[in-house]
Formats: structure tokens, C-alpha cells, sequence
């Protein structure tokens, strides 16, 4: 009877062990399968900011990752978004302006070059004036000598 106590003891004994064994490897299974989830839903969106982020230091706008999520991530994007945005309405500002600045030397230039037309040709203007009125007088000085 003592035997038989003894074995049902240690056969509950084998079964609540066997159970705890279950248990624990069930919430191992678990841990490792939200562990992997957590790092799908967390890790990896910050990692593909993260290379996003360094592209614009390059000067490089890529399609921003992940927007569309409503949570922590898709905040992140979105101010990244913004960012972008600000980045590339500075680029075109940029480029804008050194355009201007060229169109301005250019005229510039122009404006010079016909202001120094317009001097020789005044000059020019001057030059058969004086040339006119000196072959006058020359000429009006030969004939009161002659006379």
C-alpha cells in the first residue's frame, strides 16, 4: 500500500514535471516569436530611417520608409518627411539664386560691353568731328594764305 501511495506520489510528481518542462518550452517558443516580432516592428523600421537619414547628409532624398504607420515609427517618418522637404526646398532656393546670380553678371557683362560700344562710337563721332573741323580750318588756312 505504502508502494502504491509512493508510486501515484511520483507518477503526479512525473506529470506536474512533465508539465513544467511543456510550459517552459511553450514560453520559450513564445518569448523567441515576440522577440523576432518586436525587432520586425521596431529595429528594423529605425534601421531603414536611420540609412534614410544618412542619405540626406549626402544629399541624397530617397523615398521615405514606413509614413504610412500610425505609430512611433510612422511619426518618426513623417518628421522626416518634413525634413526632406525642407531639404530639397532649399536645394532648389539654392540653385535658383546661383542662376539669378549668373543672369545678373550676365547682364551685367552686356550692359558693360554696350555702354563700350556706345563710347567708341560717340569717340568715333568725336574723332570725324574734329578730323572735319581740322581739314576746314586747314583748308580755310590754305586759301586766306594763297589769297
Amino acid at each position: 500500500m505504502i508502494w502504491q501511495e509512493a508510486s501515484i506520489a511520483l507518477e503526479s510528481v512525473h506529470r506536474l514535471s512533465n508539465l513544467l518542462i511543456s510550459i517552459i518550452v511553450i514560453t520559450s517558443i513564445l518569448t523567441l516569436f515576440i522577440g523576432y516580432s518586436a525587432e520586425k516592428m521596431v529595429s528594423d523600421p529605425i534601421l531603414s530611417i536611420t540609412e534614410t537619414m544618412h542619405s540626406f547628409s549626402n544629399r541624397n532624398y530617397p523615398e521615405i520608409p514606413y509614413q504610412e504607420r500610425g505609430d512611433e515609427m510612422g511619426k518618426m517618418a513623417k518628421a522626416l518627411g518634413i525634413f526632406k522637404s525642407n531639404a530639397l526646398d532649399k536645394a532648389r532656393l539654392e540653385e535658383e539664386k546661383k542662376l539669378e546670380k549668373i543672369r545678373q553678371e550676365h547682364e551685367r557683362k552686356e550692359t558693360v560691353r554696350n555702354l563700350a560700344q556706345a563710347f567708341e562710337k560717340r569717340i568715333q563721332s568725336t574723332i570725324q568731328t574734329v578730323a572735319s573741323a581740322s581739314t576746314e580750318l586747314a583748308t580755310t588756312t590754305n586759301d586766306g594764305i594763297h589769297t
